[in-house]
């Protein structure tokens, strides 16, 4: 009879053992995909401000065409007027694109809350939880 609660303490502490190991793990694999994660939407939002500032940068561009176009149009000449506004128009076109690209950027990576990595801890929890009602 001893040796068969010694086996059986043996076999307990072996299994919880080897539970323990595995819920380490799980969790180290999980903040490491936490991680990356994070950090895939950081470096996403730093594309997204960098493409904002591009916009800022070529608006003021624009600006200075269209005050030289508006300097340009006071003289009436009209081709010299008529490129300035062409070339404002231009740049007002890059800005919007840029614009609304950095926009789209910064939109996908905020929140930057790990998705993958949250649904990734659930499911451990599931199963570990299912696990222990098993073993009742």
């Amino acid at each position: 009879m001893a040796t068969t609660n010694g086996s059986r303490s043996g076999s307990l502490l072996r299994t919880a053992s080897i539970i323990g190991f595995g819920v380490r793990t799980l969790v180290r694999k999980d903040i490491e995909l936490a991680k990356r994660e994070i950090s895939e939407k950081v470096k996403r939002a730093g594309v997204g401000i960098g493409m904002l500032v591009v916009a800022g940068i070529l608006a003021l561009c624009a600006l200075g065409a269209f005050t030289a176009a508006a300097i340009l149009a006071l003289v009436i000449v009209l081709p010299a007027w008529a490129s300035a506004l062409i070339v404002g128009g231009v740049w007002v076109l890059f800005a919007l694109i840029v614009g609304l690209m950095g926009k789209g950027n910064l939109k996908k990576a905020t929140p930057p809350i790990p998705k993958g990595a949250a649904e990734a801890v659930k499911d451990d929890a599931r199963y570990l939880t299912g696990q222990l009602k098993r073993g009742k």
